[in-house]
């Protein structure tokens, strides 16, 4: 039987950094995921609202304007640049630090491309580009009757803007940008099902096999938990305690950022 590839990176990660290194780094990713789960985003109303179909057509269409705004022309842009920015863990994990932290983080990087494992009489990998994430959000825009034009003539909250100035100002800084992709992931998984809810309620937009099928859950699992635990593992792994407070604060601020998004989102 062929190892989990995932399993088998997450514990050469694990293997790579000091054991009383990682044990302080993992107490302090329990504080971060405290910090989020206690935050007021992750009880918002809107979660609720989604899960009962409380947002017409109209507030739905906006609020994937702003969402396509906000963050999904950038979350594959910021994973690639946190790919390339790992370059910076060779002098302290060697060659095979480098590369394991790239290796877990692709596994995103290939779900938001469209690839998808192929069997084995392929001979090759499967997936296509159309299958992409970015690709299945036009898709869905064209079922709500938003076409590419009106996308890029399209204004966005200040909200909106809040949250791409967010990760677009991260620039080079590796700790901050994992910060906010960890902290996007995590709580992504907890308003994608019921947006999803939401969708099938109050348009006709097809969510068994579009974008809004590729986040909910399934059998009680997501692919976002397998996509939010590497990061973690990443963050873990890259952390160091003089790195603690600017990660603790741009977890904050990303918090904020997405809540300010998010109460936008509501009153569309």
């Amino acid at each position: 039987m062929t190892a989990n590839a995932r399993a088998v990176c997450r514990d050469v990660i694990r293997q790579a950094v000091p054991p009383n290194e990682w044990a302080a780094n993992e107490r302090f990713c329990g504080e971060l995921l405290e910090q989020i789960k206690s935050h007021p985003l992750m009880s918002d109303p809107i979660i609720a609202a989604l899960g009962t179909g409380k947002l017409d057509e109209k507030q739905l269409k906006r609020g994937h304007l702003e969402f396509r705004y906000a963050f999904a022309q950038t979350f594959t842009d910021a994973l690639l640049r946190a790919m390339f920015l790992a370059h910076r863990l060779e002098p302290r994990f060697g060659p095979m630090g480098k590369v394991a932290a790239r290796f877990l983080l692709q596994f995103n990087v290939l779900d938001e491309l469209g690839f998808a494992p192929a069997d084995e009489s392929a001979g090759s990998y499967g997936g296509t580009p159309a299958n992409s994430h970015y690709v299945k959000f036009f898709e869905t825009l064209r079922d709500l009757g938003i076409d590419e034009a009106q996308v890029a003539a399209y204004v966005p909250s200040a909200a909106a803007v809040a949250c791409l100035r967010m990760i677009e100002s991260a620039g080079d800084d590796l700790e901050g940008t994992l910060a906010i992709l960890t902290v996007e992931e995590t709580i992504f998984e907890s308003f994608a099902t019921p947006w999803a809810a939401n969708m099938r309620r109050r348009t006709t937009v097809d969510t068994e096999h579009g974008y809004h099928s590729l986040h909910v859950e399934h059998d009680g699992e997501s692919v976002d938990d397998h996509h939010a635990e590497d990061l973690w593992y990443v963050l873990r792994m890259v952390l160091s305690r003089e790195k603690y407070e600017h990660v603790r604060r741009t977890t904050a601020d990303c918090l904020d950022a997405v809540h300010g998004f998010v109460r936008s989102f509501a009153d569309a």
